[in-house]
């Protein structure tokens, strides 16, 4: 693992964020802070080291500090994805963690009044799907409302609504077709592991109720299903149970963050990951995300589920 990210020069900072799609003031801020970080010998391969230093910024440079390295470590995913061997399999995915816990480690506070906007990296993500016990009634359906929400960066009240009926196979695929806002409807392809989550659900919840139209329906204490829709404030408050029981602060709308950052760490463009939210402006997606980059499909979000 060590070998995959050891002694990082200054200049390996500097072509990342030169090379990124950031904005020209945007690239001019994120090297002043890495000349500053680097003039006072961090460690930015030492979480704590990263930390002691982000906490001496004053909040809006530590945002900055937190998406520059994160436009090298993005980089460096990027290179290692494309020189690696099966062999090096197990050092990728420990060195993944690694550079989530350094990015995780420069805590950024919301203004007063204000609650952060969440997301989770991709182990959390596990984590969370982890809580839902597959062996009950009631984990089972769990696990298809994150599937929703997350899998298919669903709005809380759109994946309440969401019917079978929704979902069509196109060639290969499958697809969902979610009405949003406005009633405009969207399709979102579903990535594999995501549709089998899904099935497994409607396997169960079909031989209580033959001719359910909801995807998502209540089961009471004794695992029993019931035939009828689940309601939006329904669907936050298991989000929040699921969130407590993983040790997150979570809400449904995070899970759609997390469904539009997976999907920005793929490479997707910021047109397809607007397309795919049902975001009539851009502007909008734009505040979900720290950087922007090139286009890919929402495979991606099989790695919670499969």
């Amino acid at each position: 693992m060590e070998a995959l990210i050891s002694d990082p020069k200054i200049a390996d900072f500097l072509n990342a964020i030169e090379l990124s799609s950031v904005s020209e003031n945007s690239k001019y801020r994120y090297r002043k802070v890495i000349e500053r970080a680097f003039a006072a010998k961090v460690d930015l391969l030492s979480a704590d080291s990263v930390a002691v230093f982000a906490d001496t910024l004053p909040n809006s440079v530590r945002s900055q500090f937190k998406a520059a390295i994160n436009v090298y470590y993005k980089a460096l995913r990027h290179r290692m994805d494309a020189n690696a061997t099966p062999e090096m399999e197990n050092a990728i995915a420990a060195t993944n963690r690694r550079l989530n816990a350094l990015s995780a480690s420069i805590q950024v506070k919301a203004p007063k009044g204000k609650r952060s906007k969440n997301w989770l990296s991709p182990d959390e993500m596990r984590q969370l799907v982890g809580t839902c016990d597959l062996d009950t009634v009631a984990g089972l359906r769990d696990a298809a409302l994150l599937a929703l929400l997350y899998g298919c960066g669903m709005r809380r009240d759109e994946a309440s609504r969401s019917k079978w009926g929704d979902i069509v196979k196109q060639g290969e695929r499958h697809i969902m077709n979610i009405e949003g806002k406005g009633a405009k409807t969207r399709s979102v392809p579903i990535a594999e592991a995501v549709y089998k989550t899904l099935i497994a659900w409607k396997h169960i919840q079909s031989k209580n109720c033959k001719d359910v139209d909801f995807i998502l329906t209540g089961v009471n204490k004794s695992g029993v299903v019931s035939c009828n829709g689940m309601s939006s404030q329904s669907v936050y408050k298991i989000v929040g149970r699921l969130g407590v029981a993983s040790g997150f602060d979570i809400r449904p709308h995070d899970l759609r963050r997390t469904f539009a950052q997976t999907l920005r760490n793929d490479g997707v463009l910021l047109e397809t990951i607007s397309a795919l939210l049902g975001h009539s402006n851009i502007e909008t997606t734009k505040r979900y995300l720290d950087i922007v980059s090139a286009d890919a499909d929402t495979s991606s979000v099989d790695v919670a589920f499969g």
